[in-house]
Protein backbone atom coordinates (compact mmCIF):
# COMPACT_ATOMS: atom_id res chain seq x y z
CA UNK A 1 0.00 0.00 0.00
CA UNK A 2 1.15 3.61 -0.82
CA UNK A 3 2.15 5.11 2.48
CA UNK A 4 3.37 8.31 3.89
CA UNK A 5 5.31 9.15 7.19
CA UNK A 6 5.95 12.29 8.91
CA UNK A 7 8.51 13.49 11.12
CA UNK A 8 8.44 17.22 12.95
CA UNK A 9 11.88 18.45 14.04
CA UNK A 10 14.00 21.16 14.97
CA UNK A 11 17.63 21.68 16.42
CA UNK A 12 19.54 18.75 16.91
CA UNK A 13 16.87 16.54 17.25
CA UNK A 14 17.53 16.52 13.40
CA UNK A 15 20.19 13.84 14.02
CA UNK A 16 17.47 12.02 14.94
CA UNK A 17 15.72 12.11 11.89
CA UNK A 18 18.49 10.99 9.79
CA UNK A 19 19.09 8.28 12.50
CA UNK A 20 15.52 6.97 11.73
CA UNK A 21 15.22 7.38 8.56
CA UNK A 22 18.52 4.91 8.05
CA UNK A 23 16.76 2.20 10.49
CA UNK A 24 13.70 2.58 8.08
CA UNK A 25 15.19 1.81 5.03
CA UNK A 26 17.25 -0.90 6.94
CA UNK A 27 14.41 -2.22 7.42
CA UNK A 28 12.03 -3.06 4.99
CA UNK A 29 9.99 0.85 4.73
CA UNK A 30 8.66 1.81 1.23
CA UNK A 31 7.01 4.89 0.95
CA UNK A 32 7.34 8.84 1.06
CA UNK A 33 8.66 10.32 4.30
CA UNK A 34 7.58 13.87 5.18
CA UNK A 35 9.96 15.95 7.76
CA UNK A 36 8.38 19.27 8.99
CA UNK A 37 10.82 21.43 9.73
CA UNK A 38 11.43 24.93 12.03
CA UNK A 39 14.64 27.01 11.53
CA UNK A 40 17.20 25.62 9.59
CA UNK A 41 16.80 21.99 7.50
CA UNK A 42 18.94 19.21 8.57
CA UNK A 43 23.30 19.80 7.60
CA UNK A 44 22.91 15.86 6.42
CA UNK A 45 20.24 16.97 4.07
CA UNK A 46 21.46 20.11 2.52
CA UNK A 47 21.03 20.87 -0.48
CA UNK A 48 18.66 17.98 -0.98
CA UNK A 49 16.75 19.76 1.85
CA UNK A 50 14.85 22.09 -1.79
CA UNK A 51 14.26 19.35 -4.42
CA UNK A 52 11.17 19.89 -5.40
CA UNK A 53 10.51 15.92 -6.13
CA UNK A 54 12.46 14.77 -3.28
CA UNK A 55 15.49 13.12 -2.07
CA UNK A 56 15.41 8.96 -3.10
CA UNK A 57 17.83 8.09 -0.10
CA UNK A 58 17.52 4.26 -0.81
CA UNK A 59 15.31 2.42 -3.29
CA UNK A 60 11.72 2.87 -2.87
CA UNK A 61 11.78 5.83 -0.09
CA UNK A 62 11.83 9.53 -0.53
CA UNK A 63 12.44 12.20 1.87
CA UNK A 64 10.94 15.49 1.05
CA UNK A 65 11.17 18.52 3.69
CA UNK A 66 8.26 20.93 4.74
CA UNK A 67 9.09 24.30 6.53
CA UNK A 68 7.06 24.77 9.27
CA UNK A 69 5.69 28.48 10.24
CA UNK A 70 3.82 28.40 13.13
CA UNK A 71 4.58 28.84 16.51
CA UNK A 72 2.97 26.36 18.43
CA UNK A 73 5.55 23.41 19.50
CA UNK A 74 5.96 20.99 17.34
CA UNK A 75 5.01 18.10 18.96
CA UNK A 76 1.52 19.67 19.57
CA UNK A 77 1.16 19.92 15.78
CA UNK A 78 1.71 15.82 15.05
CA UNK A 79 -1.96 15.54 13.85
CA UNK A 80 -2.64 18.60 11.78
CA UNK A 81 0.60 17.47 10.29
CA UNK A 82 -0.31 14.20 9.35
CA UNK A 83 -3.46 15.21 7.91
CA UNK A 84 -1.47 17.83 5.48
CA UNK A 85 0.51 14.85 4.39
CA UNK A 86 -2.90 13.89 2.58
CA UNK A 87 -2.68 16.80 0.73
CA UNK A 88 1.35 15.98 0.38
CA UNK A 89 1.01 12.95 -0.62
CA UNK A 90 -2.33 12.60 -2.11
CA UNK A 91 -1.89 9.04 -3.49
CA UNK A 92 -1.18 7.65 0.37
CA UNK A 93 -3.17 4.94 2.04
CA UNK A 94 -1.37 4.72 5.06
CA UNK A 95 -0.10 7.22 7.42
CA UNK A 96 2.01 7.63 10.12
CA UNK A 97 3.73 9.77 12.07
CA UNK A 98 7.37 9.15 14.46
CA UNK A 99 8.96 10.71 16.67
CA UNK A 100 12.55 11.82 15.92
CA UNK A 101 13.95 9.88 18.96
CA UNK A 102 12.96 6.62 17.85
CA UNK A 103 14.19 4.12 15.48
CA UNK A 104 12.47 0.82 14.24
CA UNK A 105 14.60 -2.40 14.80
CA UNK A 106 12.18 -4.87 13.26
CA UNK A 107 10.31 -5.65 10.20
CA UNK A 108 8.38 -2.51 8.78
CA UNK A 109 5.60 -5.29 6.92
CA UNK A 110 4.62 -5.52 10.27
CA UNK A 111 3.59 -2.22 11.08
CA UNK A 112 2.29 -1.57 8.02
CA UNK A 113 -0.20 -4.66 7.87
CA UNK A 114 -1.33 -3.77 11.02
CA UNK A 115 -1.78 0.19 10.19
CA UNK A 116 -3.77 -1.05 7.06
CA UNK A 117 -6.82 -2.38 9.07
CA UNK A 118 -6.92 -0.33 11.98
CA UNK A 119 -5.29 3.13 14.01
CA UNK A 120 -2.19 1.40 15.26
CA UNK A 121 -0.22 2.66 18.23
CA UNK A 122 1.61 1.58 21.00
CA UNK A 123 0.72 1.58 25.24
CA UNK A 124 3.63 3.68 27.03
CA UNK A 125 5.27 2.33 29.94
CA UNK A 126 2.84 2.78 32.67
CA UNK A 127 -0.95 1.95 32.39
CA UNK A 128 -3.44 4.28 33.66
CA UNK A 129 -6.90 2.94 34.74
CA UNK A 130 -10.07 3.97 33.28
CA UNK A 131 -11.54 5.14 36.40
CA UNK A 132 -8.17 7.50 37.25
CA UNK A 133 -9.05 10.95 38.09
CA UNK A 134 -7.66 12.14 34.88
CA UNK A 135 -9.69 10.36 32.72
CA UNK A 136 -12.30 12.03 34.30
CA UNK A 137 -10.81 15.59 33.34
CA UNK A 138 -9.79 14.60 29.99
CA UNK A 139 -13.96 12.86 29.49
CA UNK A 140 -14.66 16.90 30.89
CA UNK A 141 -12.76 18.61 28.26
CA UNK A 142 -13.87 15.98 25.14
CA UNK A 143 -17.21 16.93 26.38
CA UNK A 144 -16.87 20.25 25.89
CA UNK A 145 -15.99 19.57 22.43
CA UNK A 146 -18.76 17.64 21.59
CA UNK A 147 -17.07 14.30 22.10
CA UNK A 148 -18.66 11.55 24.51
CA UNK A 149 -16.65 8.54 25.78
CA UNK A 150 -17.30 5.33 24.11
CA UNK A 151 -14.25 3.02 24.71
CA UNK A 152 -13.22 3.28 28.11
CA UNK A 153 -9.10 2.13 28.16
CA UNK A 154 -7.29 1.06 30.87
CA UNK A 155 -4.05 1.57 28.60
CA UNK A 156 -2.10 4.66 28.04
CA UNK A 157 -1.08 5.21 24.84
CA UNK A 158 2.17 6.74 24.11
CA UNK A 159 2.40 9.84 21.24
CA UNK A 160 5.60 9.02 19.78
CA UNK A 161 3.91 6.69 16.66
CA UNK A 162 0.38 6.22 15.54
CA UNK A 163 -0.33 4.66 11.85
CA UNK A 164 -3.62 4.15 10.19
CA UNK A 165 -5.65 3.75 6.97
CA UNK A 166 -6.58 7.19 5.50
CA UNK A 167 -10.20 6.21 6.00
CA UNK A 168 -9.28 6.61 9.42
CA UNK A 169 -8.31 9.81 8.89
CA UNK A 170 -11.25 11.32 11.20
CA UNK A 171 -9.48 10.36 14.07
CA UNK A 172 -6.65 13.05 13.66
CA UNK A 173 -9.24 15.75 13.35
CA UNK A 174 -10.85 14.86 16.85
CA UNK A 175 -6.98 15.05 17.74
CA UNK A 176 -6.78 18.36 17.10
CA UNK A 177 -9.43 19.78 17.84
CA UNK A 178 -9.05 18.82 21.94
CA UNK A 179 -5.25 20.43 21.40
CA UNK A 180 -7.22 23.71 20.19
CA UNK A 181 -9.65 23.57 23.17
CA UNK A 182 -6.74 23.29 25.47
CA UNK A 183 -5.28 26.43 24.13
CA UNK A 184 -8.48 27.94 24.05
CA UNK A 185 -8.56 27.29 27.78
CA UNK A 186 -5.38 28.62 28.39
CA UNK A 187 -2.58 25.60 28.33
CA UNK A 188 0.84 26.99 27.05
CA UNK A 189 1.02 25.18 23.26
CA UNK A 190 4.15 27.12 22.26
CA UNK A 191 6.60 25.10 24.38
CA UNK A 192 7.09 21.39 25.37
CA UNK A 193 5.77 22.09 28.72
CA UNK A 194 5.26 19.57 31.12
CA UNK A 195 2.94 20.64 33.67
CA UNK A 196 3.31 19.82 37.37
CA UNK A 197 2.56 16.02 38.50
CA UNK A 198 -0.88 16.04 39.48
CA UNK A 199 -2.25 17.83 36.20
CA UNK A 200 -4.54 15.74 33.75
CA UNK A 201 -2.61 17.66 31.27
CA UNK A 202 0.98 17.08 32.03
CA UNK A 203 2.23 15.82 28.90
CA UNK A 204 -0.35 17.44 26.32
CA UNK A 205 -0.12 15.74 23.36
CA UNK A 206 -0.29 12.46 24.75
CA UNK A 207 -2.91 13.18 27.07
CA UNK A 208 -4.94 14.72 24.16
CA UNK A 209 -4.21 11.44 21.88
CA UNK A 210 -5.52 9.49 25.08
CA UNK A 211 -8.63 11.40 24.66
CA UNK A 212 -9.21 11.25 21.23
CA UNK A 213 -8.88 7.29 21.93
CA UNK A 214 -11.34 7.48 24.16
CA UNK A 215 -13.91 9.22 22.58
CA UNK A 216 -13.88 7.93 19.03
CA UNK A 217 -14.30 4.24 17.64
CA UNK A 218 -12.09 3.73 14.54
CA UNK A 219 -11.39 0.54 14.80
CA UNK A 220 -8.07 0.34 17.28
CA UNK A 221 -4.86 -1.96 17.63
CA UNK A 222 -2.43 -1.03 20.45
CA UNK A 223 1.01 -2.90 20.82
CA UNK A 224 2.14 -3.50 24.71
CA UNK A 225 5.13 -1.50 25.80
CA UNK A 226 7.36 -4.00 24.93
CA UNK A 227 7.21 -2.46 21.15
CA UNK A 228 8.65 0.64 22.09
CA UNK A 229 11.88 -1.01 24.50
CA UNK A 230 10.19 0.21 27.48
CA UNK A 231 10.21 -3.46 28.31
CA UNK A 232 11.81 -6.45 27.82
CA UNK A 233 10.95 -8.77 24.26
CA UNK A 234 11.25 -5.86 22.53
CA UNK A 235 11.46 -6.52 18.87
CA UNK A 236 10.04 -3.70 16.60
CA UNK A 237 10.55 0.14 17.19
CA UNK A 238 13.19 1.83 19.87
CA UNK A 239 12.14 4.63 21.82
CA UNK A 240 15.47 6.66 23.72
CA UNK A 241 12.34 8.59 25.57
CA UNK A 242 13.16 11.48 28.27
CA UNK A 243 15.39 14.15 28.25
CA UNK A 244 18.77 12.41 27.93
CA UNK A 245 18.91 11.68 23.84
CA UNK A 246 21.72 9.54 22.57
CA UNK A 247 22.96 11.88 20.04
CA UNK A 248 23.87 14.38 22.79
CA UNK A 249 26.49 11.61 24.53
CA UNK A 250 27.82 12.26 27.76
CA UNK A 251 27.05 7.74 28.34
CA UNK A 252 29.55 8.07 30.91
CA UNK A 253 29.21 10.51 32.78
CA UNK A 254 25.68 9.48 33.41
CA UNK A 255 27.12 6.04 34.15
CA UNK A 256 29.42 7.57 36.82
CA UNK A 257 25.72 8.81 38.30
CA UNK A 258 24.91 4.52 38.11
CA UNK A 259 22.78 5.42 34.98
CA UNK A 260 24.58 3.26 31.88
CA UNK A 261 22.57 2.98 28.69
CA UNK A 262 19.40 1.84 28.42
CA UNK A 263 18.74 -0.66 25.42
CA UNK A 264 16.64 2.33 22.78
CA UNK A 265 20.11 3.93 23.22
CA UNK A 266 22.53 0.89 22.44
CA UNK A 267 20.35 0.33 19.60
CA UNK A 268 20.20 3.90 18.10
CA UNK A 269 23.91 3.71 17.55
CA UNK A 270 23.55 0.92 15.60
CA UNK A 271 22.10 2.85 13.10
CA UNK A 272 24.27 5.44 12.56
CA UNK A 273 26.19 4.32 9.55
CA UNK A 274 23.46 5.18 6.64
CA UNK A 275 22.10 5.41 4.02
CA UNK A 276 22.57 8.97 5.34
CA UNK A 277 25.63 10.03 6.94
CA UNK A 278 24.47 11.76 10.03
CA UNK A 279 27.94 12.27 11.51
CA UNK A 280 30.94 12.71 11.04
CA UNK A 281 33.43 8.77 11.52
CA UNK A 282 34.98 10.39 14.26
CA UNK A 283 31.73 11.71 16.11
CA UNK A 284 30.25 7.82 15.09
CA UNK A 285 33.12 6.72 17.01
CA UNK A 286 33.49 8.26 20.15
CA UNK A 287 30.00 8.15 20.95
CA UNK A 288 30.04 4.15 20.43
CA UNK A 289 33.44 4.15 22.75
CA UNK A 290 31.78 6.21 25.23
CA UNK A 291 28.83 4.05 25.11
CA UNK A 292 30.95 0.54 25.32
CA UNK A 293 32.61 2.54 28.14
CA UNK A 294 29.58 3.12 30.17
CA UNK A 295 27.82 -0.38 29.97
CA UNK A 296 31.24 -1.62 31.27
CA UNK A 297 31.00 0.51 34.19
CA UNK A 298 27.36 -0.53 34.64
CA UNK A 299 28.22 -4.01 35.05
CA UNK A 300 29.70 -3.13 38.50
CA UNK A 301 27.49 0.30 39.48
CA UNK A 302 24.23 1.22 38.87
CA UNK A 303 21.49 3.33 40.64
CA UNK A 304 19.26 1.52 42.96
CA UNK A 305 16.11 2.69 40.58
CA UNK A 306 18.04 2.18 37.19
CA UNK A 307 16.07 -0.02 34.67
CA UNK A 308 17.78 -1.34 31.19
CA UNK A 309 13.85 -0.62 29.89
CA UNK A 310 13.14 3.40 30.34
CA UNK A 311 10.05 3.87 31.80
Amino acid sequence: MITALGILSEGDHHIGVGVLINSLCRNGYQGSIWIGFRGSPPEWASPKARESKGWAVCENVTVHFVEMKSEIHLCQQKPQFMLELRTLAPDAQLLFYCDTDIVLNGDWKLLAEWSSRSCLVVEHATRLSRFHPYRQAWTTQAQKCGYQVVRPLDEYINAGFIGLPCDQAEILHVWQKLLSSLQTDGYDLKGFKNYPTGSPWKLIDQDALNTTLMVTDVPLSILDASAMDFAKDGFLLSHSAGGGKPWRGGFLRSALRGIPPHKPMEIWLNYLDGPIPVLPASAICKLRISSKLASFIGRFYRHPLYSYYPG
